[in-house]
């Protein structure tokens, strides 16, 4: 079933493809979210807004104090302390709500709170991002002194490119690193990899952004 919500990475690849004349039914399909998502991510990125729901103030929330009161009364005293640590039954901590204050909004308002502002501790420090293939490839340079058998040692630039799907990468080595370079490094780059992405993503380097980053920066 086709997701309603897009991350940020998925939004860049979709105003990028937006750009190049592609509709929406076809990124909404090469993406697996909704045509709807689409739309209106690309109306708020018309208008240059946030996403309006990432700023609405849970109902939730006007039962703060009530409800971390009453986590904390159900907290094991010889465990952890961090209520992230323990699991929270929301279920029961509804139940009080609606029987002890009047709660008058759904059950999910308060599963969606205590997710907020109890989240469970991060197993891994990072999030792997899935891309369909063909979507996206990452580029950057970086930098290395290498010995060269008739120059001896001398600095090297690495421009590297990884395809989000499979995380295949291609390194091409140049002499440095202005637009030249830059261009023929993606060229030899896409004839390693068999092919081009929809989608090239770049960090911050001078060669690629003039200023900013993601969609509203300005490219080089």
């Amino acid at each position: 079933m086709p997701r309603k919500v897009l991350s940020h990475e998925e939004v860049v690849t979709m105003l990028t493809l937006k750009e190049k004349g592609m509709s929406n039914k076809a990124i909404a399909d090469l993406l697996g979210v909704t045509e709807g998502a689409v739309r209106y991510r690309l109306r708020r990125a018309a208008s240059g807004q946030a996403d309006g729901r990432c700023r609405k103030k849970a109902f939730a929330a006007r039962y703060d104090a009530e409800i971390r009161s009453w986590v904390r009364a159900q907290q094991d005293p010889e465990a952890e302390a961090d209520p992230q640590a323990q699991e929270i039954q929301v279920r029961a901590l509804y139940d009080w709500l609606v029987s002890e204050h009047q709660y008058p909004a759904s059950y999910r308002s308060v599963l969606r709170y205590v997710r907020k502002i109890f989240p469970k501790a991060r197993l891994r420090p990072f999030r792997r991002v899935e891309m369909p293939p063909g979507a996206q490839a990452q580029v950057d340079w970086f930098d290395a002194h290498v010995n060269l058998a008739d120059e001896g040692r001398c600095k090297l630039y690495g421009f590297i490119m990884t395809l989000s799907h499979s995380r295949k990468t291609a390194v091409v080595w140049r002499r440095g690193m202005n637009q030249l370079h830059w261009h023929a490094a993606h060229n030899e780059a896409f004839r390693r990899l068999g092919g081009v992405p929809a989608v090239v993503r770049i960090d911050n380097l001078k060669t690629g952004m003039v200023r900013g980053s993601g969609p509203w920066g300005k490219r080089n």
